[in-house]
């Protein structure tokens, strides 16, 4: 996506104004356009020497010809499925549970109004990856290319922009591996805590065990694998939002550990709920937001497309459909459940087939996001402790290495779960602290300095 995107730019060097139009217009073309090569072609045929020296068709059959391989890029419908993938994760779990703290106003106005701003400052992220930085970001094609949010932070607050982005990420990435296993854990509990062989074990034992399923994952340095089943976040959730729906429907009895009193697990028969409740809009904020927020990911997204111009409507397309789809399962769990809806909308399942089905999915994808989440955070530790001792990077000593540092870093989440083993304190951290920060405070920053001199007073 970065050769795709320096290909467009034309980088390289600071394209100055005048050359602005020009190099986005081959660019855009990968190259020169076809009326130029058909000048420079009639241009050549003509050139010879009256002294009987070689001519261009004598000299050209001796140059070598080197094929220069473009990266594949998305067309819409390919874009808009990876922002909707992106986008549609674990936070989807947690939608009903929003409706029971807030009640139905306050809930579908904060839902809805989280949607509209990711959408605007995603929007954002477009017009700040066009700007034209004056500083050398990379050596080579695109050097003066803006490629992501670390350049976006460099370019904008220079050294402190790139570290201020660098422990955003952390924070979220980190706080990613916490909330998987605290739903692995809860979930497991779920299916097997009736069973003989693990009525012994409370909900911290089950998510002691759901790390010791994570870590073989962990360990791999080869995430290509894993890489094959991301794509079953967007299933899971899926099919978690159908076993909600036909559950309810159905009118499937609910887990009676939980509901109680008038829950009857049905929308047919709704649970008594609430119009409005004012004392928990801060939490409720910072859930929602996690289910609209990827925007680290959308300058990866919009490089990789085919034509750029319909970055906004895969943007427009994707958060319809996830609006749509997080007030359905929000409305759709809240009148089956109720007060009785718990942070985790899988624990007010019942044991119906449909509703074991998708808790099951719901355990089995905590499997493979866990390490390529927690990846990034195990390869930047590696390096800096193999380049601080001068090892080697390769071999058996590396990789004994490496199992101990990220085995290390996974007992460092589970110690956090424990200290804080909630699901919807984890997800209201995450979404009002690193999910807002990135989503919406950090490209309005970005977006403020560097173009306050060409943007209206309306528009600051």
């Amino acid at each position: 996506a970065g050769y795709a995107a320096s290909c467009r730019s034309g980088g390289g060097s600071p394209p100055s104004d005048s050359h602005d139009e020009a190099a986005s217009l081959l660019g855009r073309r990968g190259g020169r356009s076809g009326a130029a090569m058909d000048t420079m072609e009639t241009n050549s045929d003509s050139m010879s020497s009256d002294d009987g020296t070689a001519t261009i068709e004598d000299v050209e059959p001796h140059i070598p010809q080197i094929e220069i391989e473009v990266p594949r890029l998305s067309s819409f419908t390919q874009s808009s499925a990876n922002c909707i993938n992106l986008l549609m994760g674990i936070g989807l779990l947690s939608y009903p549970y929003v409706l029971k703290l807030s009640g139905w106003v306050p809930g579908f106005g904060i839902i809805i109004a989280m949607a509209f701003i990711c959408r605007y400052t995603g929007n954002l992220i477009a017009e700040l990856m066009d700007y034209q930085p004056s500083i050398k970001l990379r050596e080579g094609p695109g050097a003066y290319t803006i490629i992501g949010f670390h350049d976006l932070g460099r370019v904008a607050f220079g050294t402190a922009g790139s570290l201020f982005v660098s422990a955003a990420f952390i924070g979220e990435t980190f706080g990613y591996g916490c909330i998987y296993l605290i739903v692995e854990g809860d979930n497991l509990h779920k299916l097997l805590g009736d069973h003989e062989s693990f009525k012994h074990l409370d909900r911290h034992d089950f998510m002691f065990l759901s790390l010791l399923i994570f870590l073989p994952t962990l360990w791999l340095r080869n995430l290509s694998l894993l890489s094959y089943f991301s794509a079953l976040g967007a299933c899971s959730a899926a099919i978690l939002s159908l076993g909600v729906i036909i559950s309810g429907v159905d009118g499937a009895p609910p887990n009676p550990t939980y509901c109680k009193g008038d829950c009857k697990g049905s929308i047919l028969d709704p649970a008594p709920t609430v119009l409005a409740r004012w004392a928990n809009i801060t939490s409720v904020i910072g859930l929602c937001m996690v289910g609209f927020s990827g925007h680290a990911v959308f300058p990866t997204l919009r490089l990789d497309m085919e034509d750029t111009r319909l970055y906004p409507r895969v943007l427009d397309l994707s958060y319809t459909f996830l609006l749509t789809l997080y007030l359905t399962i929000a409305s759709a769990g809240y009148l089956m459940y109720g007060e009785s809806c718990q942070e985790e909308i899988t624990l007010n399942l019942g044991h119906s087939l449909v509703s074991q089905l998708a808790v099951w999915v719901v355990c089995i994808n905590p499997i493979t996001k866990f390490a390529l989440d927690m990846a990034p955070i195990c390869m930047g530790v590696e390096g800096l402790f193999f380049d601080s001792l001068s090892l080697k990077k390769e071999g058996v000593l590396a990789n004994i290495i490496a199992i101990f540092l990220r085995t290390a870093i996974a007992t460092g989440a589970l110690l956090v779960v424990f200290a804080i083993p909630s699901f919807s304190v984890m997800m209201g951290f995450m979404g009002s602290i690193c999910s807002f920060t990135i989503a919406v405070t950090f490209p309005c920053a970005c977006f403020l300095r560097l173009k306050w001199h060409e943007i209206s007073t309306a528009k600051k």
